[in-house]
């Protein structure tokens, strides 16, 4: 497959062995094992465009590498690894150089892939410098094109732990609203029984005894009169 003159733009990881490395990432046409376009971080890709302009129904990804490189290691975000020890480094493998791709459906979605190349076979001997890329895969629609975060989330730590508050229901008791009495319907009160005016004293009746009169009684026995002899 003819790859001189790609250059690609990727995320390096570590130092690794100066010999070897990742040169570039490859999109491939899976059903006509042919390359479409060099992947860089942060590309966006409309398959949909590539079904339309190329026919392309089936998709595939290419590590492209440089030095004495015996073999790979490729892995992705949505579970796909490889160890790969023949030529075409590619994340599904291949027969015989047919790549194994998945179908425009399946590729949508936001990717990362890393490859790592070694000095020898079944990823032993010296290690490249790992190399990270990530892009998006939509089909147009602005439902299937989610944003690329950074390659390097910035690392803080919380302040705090959060606060989950409950809820068990409203935060406040609603309370029911009385019907307004009209102030015609309202009974008037009755009067205060009771004294306009503080009652006036009566004087204090004086009982003063009267003198009963003295009854004098005779101590002496009346003179009888003698007894008229009437005779006729």
């Amino acid at each position: 497959m003819g790859i001189g003159g790609y250059d690609g733009h990727f995320k390096g990881k570590g130092k690794g062995n100066i010999g070897i490395g990742v040169q570039l990432f490859l999109l491939v046409d899976a059903g006509k094992n042919t390359p479409l376009t060099v992947i860089n971080d942060g590309d966006e890709i409309n398959v949909q465009d590539l079904f339309d302009t190329y026919g392309v129904r089936r998709l595939a990804f290419e590590c492209v590498t440089f030095g004495n490189v015996k073999s790979t290691h490729l892995e992705s975000n949505f579970g796909a690894r490889i160890i790969d020890n023949q030529l075409p480094w590619t994340l599904f493998g291949d027969i015989n150089g047919n790549y194994i791709g998945l179908t425009l459906d399946e590729s949508l979605g936001l990717w990362r892939i890393t490859c790592q190349p070694f000095s020898s076979m079944n990823v032993s001997g010296a290690a490249g410098a790992t190399a990270e890329v990530r892009f998006v895969l939509s089909d147009g629609k602005a439902s299937s094109q989610p944003p690329i975060p950074p390659t390097i989330p910035p690392e803080r730590e919380p302040t705090g732990s959060p606060v989950v508050s409950p809820t068990f229901g409203p935060t406040s008791a609603s309370v029911p609203t009385m019907p307004t009495v009209p102030s015609s319907a309202i009974p008037t009160p009755f009067p205060t029984l009771g004294p306009t005016s503080a009652p006036t004293e009566r004087p204090a009746l004086e009982i003063v005894p009267t003198t009963l009169p003295t009854i004098s009684v005779p101590t002496t026995k009346p003179t009888e009169s003698p007894l008229l002899d009437i005779r006729p």
